[in-house]
């Protein structure tokens, strides 16, 4: 229970990724893109310097590889920004807060806490966050 572990000076553990996925949700996996090797077939282009750093301050943008990025433009798959640092310490935040406030919520459930535990608890969040 983290925000009791935490008002009590123990370090709990950090949360697990989801099971069976990728943290970052970027799509498949590098290797899975051609499912059929056989299909497989190699392009040679030749770009400018100029559009070569465009193709690649793009492609580490939005946080994927350079064939990556080509292949969701043929695609025609959307391409986004990679979230900046800021957005996401915002997310992590707001991770912890649901994560605190669902195990209080257990808690009264199971019958750890009463009432007045959880007034403390959300009175506590309400004073770090």
């Amino acid at each position: 229970m983290y925000i009791f572990a935490t008002l009590q000076g123990i370090n709990p553990l950090t949360p697990m990724p989801p099971a069976g996925g990728s943290v970052r949700g970027h799509g498949p996996r590098k290797g899975e893109l051609l499912k059929n090797k056989e299909n497989a077939r190699h392009l040679h282009i030749e770009l400018t310097q100029e559009q070569y750093q465009t193709l690649t301050d793009k492609a580490k943008q939005a946080g994927l590889t350079k064939r990556a990025f080509i292949v969701r433009l043929l695609n025609g798959q959307e391409i986004r920004e990679r979230p900046n640092e800021e957005i996401r310490q915002l997310r992590t935040e707001i991770h912890r807060i649901g994560n605190n406030i669902n195990q209080i919520a257990r808690s009264v459930n199971a019958g750890i806490a009463d009432a007045a535990d959880v007034k403390r608890g959300l009175y506590i969040l309400d004073q770090i966050y």
